[in-house]
């Protein structure tokens, strides 16, 4: 934790004093003019937005000033003081704005009316924003508990919140909420990708690991300079002056090594680092696949502007959920009936922005085909085995003695799961479960598992209790995690063969009871 701190903090100090200096540095620029165009549902890093052109007012000629795209507006470089009409072009509008330059540089807004969505259309996309933050908020209550054992993903579900809080589509263009959602966003990937290589990335890929840690650093790198150049046009100014190579650096990072397009890569590397059947890698495969289709959307609709931001919230929510339904073990309906919804209106919510209509045949067709699509897929990894959990409980369901109960079972487990070491114990009473668990370990309604510091034998690194009725633990299965981790499916069967034969263990438990009552009279 302390390494953690100290790396968290010599981040924040580098970046601090970094950026003074080049901000000091940058104070000498001056005789550029920055135009920025103000048009609604336009985000910050969205670029080509617009035609620009710079005439000098006394003679109305076009001096041909130097010019380079800055962020989704323009500067124009070396440009002495004088008086100038601005003439801008988007889409159909076009605007002329004359202004006297005085100071060393000038920033000119210019506004431009844009895409407009009706009254009506503005009130369902913010519906459905507010429609995934009840859906959010709702997982979240439901595993709250769970998740403060945790505490860098809980911390960072505040993030996600703020993401989508921030994802709500203002009256107004309003600078500091469109600054504050690109670097909300950024700190919720770079989180979740840190994450990624801590819990997930086994120790022996030490050289991988190094490798993406590399990567997250120089896409922090981009990030860092972006927000500086969002901060300060002189920035840029003297960046693009003095190192124009950098600035090419950071245009092939941002096009090439995006943040997300990093994460896709370290997913891909823990899934297929994984023994996994054909079957299963081929339906994570089709996951990894709308994943990598919110990620690149830019790439396959590149004249389509507005919604990069709402879309990486997307990617990072979906991934942020799924890292923390498979840490802490959480599978039912429940999930995935989150999957569909957040499916549904994502959706939903692209049509719209960019189509204004949910009546054509088509679109809601597909919309039908793709959801019904990812239900299979979906259904498919975290299907729980019925037939395989049947067929223990039948080989189960005639044992009467304790230690053959437990032999069995413990056998049928090493048989239809990847794990090697397995021990399983039925408590006569509570004497018995304090020699194997500590007597106030944590217990949540919907999660049998049992913290590695609540058992005793170091041993075993996991454990599942066996409840029965008000009971919450009538007996355990303690094992010890596989290199290569539990997959779903084999999560979902001991859970399932544990609530199914929980009254089988439970009528044992009353046998050792009445055994015990008899030889006492």
């Amino acid at each position: 934790m302390f390494k953690k701190k100290y790396l968290i903090a010599s981040i924040v100090i580098f970046s601090l004093t970094l950026g003074v200096l080049i901000k000091f540095l940058s104070l000498k620029e001056k005789d550029f003019v920055y135009v920025i165009p103000k048009i609604k549902n336009m985000e910050i890093l969205d670029n080509q937005i617009g035609e620009y052109s710079l005439h000098s007012e006394l003679d109305n000629t076009n001096h041909n000033f130097e010019s380079k795209d800055f962020l989704n507006g323009k500067i124009f470089l070396n440009v002495p003081n004088d008086k100038y009409t601005l003439k801008g072009k988007y889409d159909d509008e076009v605007k002329i704005i004359s202004f006297t330059k005085e100071s060393p540089w000038e920033e000119i807004e210019i506004e431009f009316i844009g895409k407009q969505f009706s009254k009506k259309e503005e009130y369902f996309l913010n519906g459905i924003t507010l429609s995934l933050i009840i859906i959010n908020l709702f997982i979240f209550l439901k595993l709250k508990k769970q998740l403060k054992e945790d505490k860098t993903l809980y911390y960072t579900s505040f993030i996600l919140f703020l993401n989508l809080i921030l994802s709500f589509r203002t009256t107004k263009y309003i600078d500091i909420i469109k600054i504050l959602d690109f670097l909300t966003v950024t700190i919720l990937g770079f989180t979740l990708g840190f994450y990624l290589i801590n819990k997930f990335i086994s120790p022996r890929y030490n050289i991988v690991k190094k490798i993406f840690i590399t990567l997250l650093f120089i896409s922090y790198l981009h990030s860092f300079i972006i927000t500086l150049i969002i901060l300060s046009p002189q920035i840029y100014t003297y960046l693009l002056l003095n190192f124009e190579y950098l600035i090419k650096i950071i245009r092939f990072i941002a096009k090439n090594i995006s943040l997300s397009r990093i994460i896709f890569l370290m997913i891909l590397f823990i899934l297929f680092s994984k023994k996994r059947k054909l079957s299963k890698n081929i339906c994570w495969v089709f996951v990894l696949m709308g994943y990598f289709s919110l990620e690149s959307f830019n790439l396959f609709f590149p004249n389509l502007t507005g919604l990069n931001n709402f879309l990486r919230v997307l990617t990072y929510m979906s991934l942020y959920w799924g890292i923390v339904f498979y840490s802490l073990k959480v599978y039912n309906e429940n999930v995935s009936r989150f999957i569909k919804f957040i499916l549904g209106f994502s959706l939903v919510y692209i049509s719209l922005f960019y189509y204004k209509s949910l009546e054509q045949p088509t679109l809601v067709l597909a919309i039908i085909l793709i959801l019904d699509f990812y239900n299979y897929i979906f259904d498919k990894i975290f299907l729980r085995k019925s037939y395989t959990i049947e067929k223990t409980f039948n080989r189960l369901v005639l044992i009467r003695e304790q230690k053959q109960f437990e032999i069995q079972l413990r056998d049928e487990i090493l048989k239809n799961t990847n794990l090697k070491i397995v021990r399983v114990k039925i408590f006569k009473n509570y004497e018995d479960q304090d020699c194997v668990i500590k007597k106030n370990f944590k217990t949540y309604d919907s999660n049998l598992f049992i913290d590695k510091k609540d058992i005793y034998d170091s041993e075993y690194t996991s454990a599942l209790r066996i409840p029965f009725g008000n009971n919450p633990c009538i007996g355990v299965v303690l094992f010890k995690d596989p290199e290569n981790y539990l997959g779903i499916d084999e999560i979902n069967y001991l859970t399932g063969t544990i609530e199914k034969v929980s009254n089988l263990a439970n009528s044992i438990r009353l046998s050792l009871i009445y055994e015990e009552l008899a030889s006492h009279e």
